[in-house]
């Protein structure tokens, strides 16, 4: 495990390291995912799981939004889905904000709780 990786798990590190003179410029360096909701609606008889949010740039430059996980848990905690997807504006401008929608058709019933970060590899 490098400098890196524990700074993508554990955010507050990257101060530390930057002290050290060490690059923490993981892929979402300077992107925060903002006003998550969810919403569970049915087309016919089918469960519609939908996801909203915003990728908003809080750095000074330009960056390149990655991927985005969505993982489902139980009510004790273990993950039982996840997916990914692309936000469509792949580039965000310093203070540009962009939104995103992201729907699971027929999401497992145990699901009780989500996590949405974005994928750092």
């Amino acid at each position: 495990m490098n400098w890196v990786s524990i700074a993508t798990a554990w955010p507050p590190s990257a101060r530390l390291y930057e002290a050290l003179w060490l690059s923490v410029e993981t892929p979402s360096f300077g992107l925060e995912l903002r006003n998550i909701k969810s919403s569970q609606t049915f087309d016919g008889d089918i469960a519609m799981l939908s996801i909203t949010g915003q990728v908003v740039n809080v750095s000074e430059q330009a960056r390149v939004v990655p991927r985005v996980r969505v993982g489902l848990t139980s009510e004790a905690g273990r993950e039982i889905y996840h997916w990914t997807f692309v936000v469509p504006d792949r580039e965000l401008q310093p203070g540009e904000t962009t939104g995103f929608s992201t729907t699971l058709a027929s999401p497992p019933e145990a699901a009780k709780h989500l996590a949405v970060t974005f994928i750092e590899n």
